[in-house]
């Protein structure tokens, strides 16, 4: 099935087609949800509106014409010349390295270039941008090859982008060099979140008009899909942000919280949430007050800024909004200053769909065990930022004393084994600061 992300045929304005071309990586095999999470799709998220990414990965695909799977002998390939696109992302190459496909390695200019010729003869006359293979992780007993694709077809494809003087992208080391079980389960295929690095890659190397070199400021879906993000399985980032959606829609509030997991642990109604440590603790502090929980775990501040901009969370119309957002950002890599800038974006967007709230920033709670720790020192040194911003009627609250003792360690008792999670006690002394800034907001009105 051919996916493409938005119809230009329903949209105002011309729209820039990029075709993704490629094999089962293209496709998004073994991804939960592909239609939203393969890297197809979300570089439409990334791309915006005036882009429309057209998914024509074939599972098995080859560049050999003697390959298993030719994949000019596709259906996904007539279909992606007839599309005519204005951009083309050709990743190939992953299943030649299969010792019965490699061996016709003489074949390889006149079939890949084959290929190549057949788009660019378009009228359209698209960009044609060559993707590398990624490195693989599988064993060397397996038909797939990485030191085939490595030695031979990532050169290969190199010079032919080179000969031909087309534009060419090196994925080969996007997955890093060493296994990781969440970005490459099977050690071949990339998860949703694999996927998404695949996606921002291509992003960033189109620098489209709307580009934001900022990675904490440029609103995009979550890709997380892991059991061990506390949903139920089989549950992915959309499919948990879509909950909230419904149940914001659906009820007038007293208190939203806006977060990643840490807010997630509260828990409230969700049903696709299966680890509420903070739910008791909130039920027990807010008995009066009608409360619920849009947290997700891993979600950024860019995240949360596409969550606010297109859930609907203002239907709620909530007397109060909590915010506590960036820790997942300084887990990611990001600097200090763009973080910062990202959880004032999300506060803004904030502004504009609770008119009518009050909204409580807390930033970031405290993390890593002692004062001196990277990521404590990267999380004050966020707050020394935000402290020094004007934020006109939004309250700006530093929870680290609440967590912290007086040599700066963490409150032990307060935080799990990780020194990011709170425990149940941590919940408990979270809701009583939260009910004397609910005191302290009264008593300023």
């Amino acid at each position: 099935m051919i996916i493409c992300l938005f119809l230009s045929t329903f949209c105002f304005g011309q729209k820039i087609k990029i075709a993704c071309v490629g094999n089962s990586i293209t496709y998004g095999a073994d991804i939960v949800n592909r239609e939203k999470n393969s890297y197809p799709a979300q570089l439409q998220v990334f791309l915006g509106d005036k882009y429309e990414v057209c998914n024509f990965g074939k599972i098995g695909a080859t560049i050999f014409c003697k390959g298993d799977h030719p994949y000019m002998q596709t259906e996904e390939y007539k279909q992606s010349i007839a599309y005519c696109p204005d951009i083309v992302f050709i990743k190939l190459g992953t299943n030649d390295s299969k010792s019965h496909t490699i061996c016709h390695l003489q074949d390889f200019d006149s079939d890949f270039g084959g290929l190549i010729q057949s788009f660019a003869q378009l009228p359209s006359k698209p960009r044609i941008i060559l993707l590398s293979p990624l490195r693989c992780f599988v064993p060397e007993t397996d038909a797939i090859k990485d030191s085939v694709i490595r030695a031979v077809l990532v050169p290969e494809i190199e010079r032919i982008a080179r000969e031909k003087e087309l534009e060419y992208i090196d994925l080969y080391d996007l997955m890093g060099n060493e296994y990781d079980a969440s970005l490459m389960p099977d050690r071949l295929h990339p998860s949703s979140i694999g996927a998404g690095r695949i996606a921002q890659k291509l992003y960033e190397y189109l620098k489209p008009e709307n580009y934001d070199p900022n990675p904490c400021t440029h609103p995009i879906c979550g890709n997380e899909y892991r059991s061990g993000a506390g949903w139920k399985e089989g549950a992915d980032w959309h499919a948990v942000s879509e909950e909230i959606s419904q149940i914001t829609s659906s009820q007038k509030l007293d208190i939203l919280f806006l977060g990643n997991s840490i807010t997630q642990g509260f828990g409230g109604n969700r049903r696709l949430v299966t680890y509420k440590p903070g739910k008791a603790a909130a039920d027990s502090c807010f008995t009066h007050l009608r409360w619920e929980s849009a947290g997700i775990s891993g979600d950024r501040t860019e995240t949360l800024l596409w969550r606010i901009r297109n859930g609907g969370y203002g239907k709620s119309e909530p007397a109060y909004v909590f915010i506590t957002i960036g820790v997942n950002n300084i887990i990611a890599g990001h600097q200090v200053n763009d973080i910062a800038e990202g959880i004032k974006s999300v506060v803004q967007e904030s502004k504009r769909e609770f008119p009518n709230s009050k909204i409580v920033l807390f930033g970031l709670l405290p993390v890593g065990l002692e004062k001196e720790s990277e990521r404590r020192q990267k999380c004050d040194a966020i707050h020394q930022l935000l402290k020094l911003q004007n934020w006109g009627d939004v309250l700006y609250v530093n929870p680290t004393p609440w967590f912290t003792q007086e040599n700066g360690e963490l409150k032990t008792e307060l935080y799990g084994g990780d020194y990011l999670h709170l425990t149940t006690k941590g919940y408990e002394v979270w809701c009583q600061h939260i009910k004397d800034v609910l005191s302290l907001i009264s008593e300023i009105k």
